[in-house]
């Protein structure tokens, strides 16, 4: 018996994050384009971030 569309979206929601980019085949730059409000949201803490990943440290903040 087929799934309905609501039981495959609960299954998906199931997965862990990667596995599911992976599963639907999105890339980096959709998720951009998805979610630029966010971006923008969080824009400060990403520009910090990022700067860090550029030094050499992890976004957690340990010494890559």
């Amino acid at each position: 018996m087929a799934l309905t569309f609501e039981e495959v979206c609960e299954r998906l929601a199931d997965l862990d994050e990667v596995t599911l980019l992976e599963v639907l085949n999105i890339s980096s730059k959709e998720i951009i384009e998805k979610f630029q409000d966010k971006i923008e949201d969080n824009l400060e803490d990403l520009e910090k971030d990022l700067e860090l990943d550029r030094e050499g440290y992890d976004f957690y903040g340990d010494i890559t």
